[in-house]
């Protein structure tokens, strides 16, 4: 899978998402997305660890020439994470103790 692949593919993947707000999200223009998706042009590396930012993934995934189509649990992870932006400060916190109690009771699960 190519970068551009890559790109487009991660982009795709979180709902609603699309390449001009991302264009905007990355401070470019939309014709300069188009070709870094399109193979046309190499994003510059402050560029490719925005990228990876927003993606929630390493730059070593970004860049490096694997199948990230793989990495099924990762993408769903990413979905979750854009949804958090629409929730309270307080909201949040009370997700962030939910998860350290899932966590918690997955870990005695896999003892037993």
């Amino acid at each position: 899978m190519t970068l551009g692949e890559k790109i487009t593919y991660l982009r795709e993947k979180i709902p609603l998402y699309t390449k001009t707000q991302f264009a905007i999200d990355l401070k470019l223009t939309f014709p300069t997305m188009t070709r870094y998706e399109n193979n046309e042009r190499v994003p510059n590396i402050y560029t490719l660890i925005k990228m990876a930012d927003i993606f929630k993934i390493t730059l070593d995934d970004l860049i490096k020439d694997t199948d990230i189509t793989t990495e099924v649990h990762a993408t769903k992870i990413m979905q979750f994470y854009f949804k958090l932006k629409h929730l309270s400060d307080e909201n949040i916190e009370r997700l962030h103790h939910y998860t350290d109690y899932l966590v918690s009771t997955n870990v005695k699960d896999r003892k037993d």
